[in-house]
Protein backbone atom coordinates (compact mmCIF):
# COMPACT_ATOMS: atom_id res chain seq x y z
CA UNK A 1 0.00 0.00 0.00
CA UNK A 2 1.08 3.45 -0.93
CA UNK A 3 1.02 6.77 1.27
CA UNK A 4 -1.66 7.64 -1.29
CA UNK A 5 -4.10 5.13 -0.77
CA UNK A 6 -6.71 5.63 2.12
CA UNK A 7 -6.23 3.31 5.44
CA UNK A 8 -8.84 -0.10 4.58
CA UNK A 9 -11.94 0.17 6.85
CA UNK A 10 -13.92 -2.99 7.34
CA UNK A 11 -16.41 -0.54 5.21
CA UNK A 12 -14.26 -0.13 2.69
CA UNK A 13 -13.73 -3.67 2.64
CA UNK A 14 -17.17 -4.84 2.28
CA UNK A 15 -18.13 -2.44 -0.26
CA UNK A 16 -14.78 -3.55 -2.02
CA UNK A 17 -16.12 -7.22 -1.73
CA UNK A 18 -19.44 -6.32 -2.66
CA UNK A 19 -18.41 -4.20 -6.46
CA UNK A 20 -16.03 -7.61 -6.52
CA UNK A 21 -19.00 -9.88 -6.38
CA UNK A 22 -21.22 -7.62 -8.93
CA UNK A 23 -18.34 -7.60 -11.53
CA UNK A 24 -17.60 -10.97 -11.92
CA UNK A 25 -21.09 -11.89 -12.36
CA UNK A 26 -21.74 -13.50 -16.32
CA UNK A 27 -24.56 -10.81 -16.75
CA UNK A 28 -22.01 -8.14 -16.24
CA UNK A 29 -19.37 -9.34 -17.73
CA UNK A 30 -21.76 -10.31 -21.15
CA UNK A 31 -22.97 -6.50 -21.30
CA UNK A 32 -19.63 -5.30 -20.80
CA UNK A 33 -18.93 -4.99 -24.54
CA UNK A 34 -16.02 -3.04 -25.97
CA UNK A 35 -17.50 0.47 -27.24
CA UNK A 36 -20.83 -0.50 -26.42
CA UNK A 37 -22.16 2.93 -24.94
CA UNK A 38 -21.17 3.28 -20.89
CA UNK A 39 -24.06 4.51 -18.47
CA UNK A 40 -23.15 6.92 -15.61
CA UNK A 41 -25.24 6.19 -12.07
CA UNK A 42 -27.77 9.12 -13.00
CA UNK A 43 -29.06 7.05 -16.01
CA UNK A 44 -27.10 9.84 -18.57
CA UNK A 45 -24.57 8.78 -21.14
CA UNK A 46 -20.94 8.56 -19.73
CA UNK A 47 -18.62 7.42 -22.39
CA UNK A 48 -17.78 4.15 -24.32
CA UNK A 49 -16.51 0.87 -22.44
CA UNK A 50 -13.00 0.48 -23.41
Amino acid sequence: MTSLEPTPTPERQRIKHAVARCCAKPAYLRASVEGASRIALDGSPAGEVS
